[in-house]
């Protein structure tokens, strides 16, 4: 089977007006291989034809592979359109100050694109690591803490108590900690019979909409 890599570079481009390009061996021309490597460096992607990419650090021209014939599963689909989801979501973000200053210092602590730390956060859900309910006791004024993480931002988190036959007995925003972002407050409303089970249902969203749900059941 041949190598799918045409050669390893050095190598040089000779590009066309129809943004083609050909491979210019190093032993035509070491002089232009020395000349454009460094662009070669800078390039990745797509042209023509061909495929520039990176291979143990080094850059590499690839032959584009025919997509034509590929039948993907419908795991492979859903994922397709998930991805594009979040590309479609990134653009969008990034049109709003707000958001864009948001994801840029995350990208500039992270070494990453801001593009792709929008991405990442569209197609990372929010997480609830704990509902404690050390300081509840079935009255209204007691604490329930909810810790909810996310890649970027948790901005919301619904709390609901249910009783046994999943009924809501009464529900409501939490409260952000001031101290701690990553931990939400809510402080109860109604009174519990001392007997009989319940459950705290939690529910974390972060900026691109995502929800999660977390249930406690006592």
């Amino acid at each position: 089977m041949k190598s799918r890599f045409l050669s390893p570079i050095p190598l040089s481009l000779e590009f066309h007006l129809q943004t083609r390009c050909t491979a210019v061996l190093p032993e035509a021309s070491a002089v232009l291989a020395k000349q454009f490597s460094p662009l070669l460096d800078a390039l990745s992607g797509k042209l023509g034809n061909v495929v520039v990419k990176s291979f143990k650090g080094k850059p590499y021209i690839a032959r584009r592979p025919d997509m034509s014939r590929r039948k993907l599963s419908a795991k492979q689909r859903a994922q397709n359109g998930r991805f594009h989801g979040a590309t479609q979501y990134a653009k969008a973000a990034l049109k709003v100050p707000e958001l864009r200053a948001l994801y840029k210092h995350i990208a500039d602590a992270q070494g990453m694109p801001t593009v792709s730390v929008a991405i990442r956060d569209f197609l990372n859900p929010p997480e609830i690591r704990d509902i404690d309910l050390g300081g509840y006791h079935r009255h209204p004024g007691d604490l329930i803490l909810i810790h909810a993480t996310d890649d970027v931002e948790v901005t919301q988190v619904e709390v609901a108590i249910l009783n046994s036959n999943g009924e809501t007995i009464e529900s409501g925003p939490g409260v952000r900690s001031t101290t701690h972002p990553e931990l939400w407050k809510y402080t109860a409303t109604a009174t519990l019979p001392n007997d009989g089970a319940f459950a705290v249902l939690a529910v974390a969203t972060d900026r691109p909409g995502n929800k999660t749900p977390h249930a406690e059941a006592v």
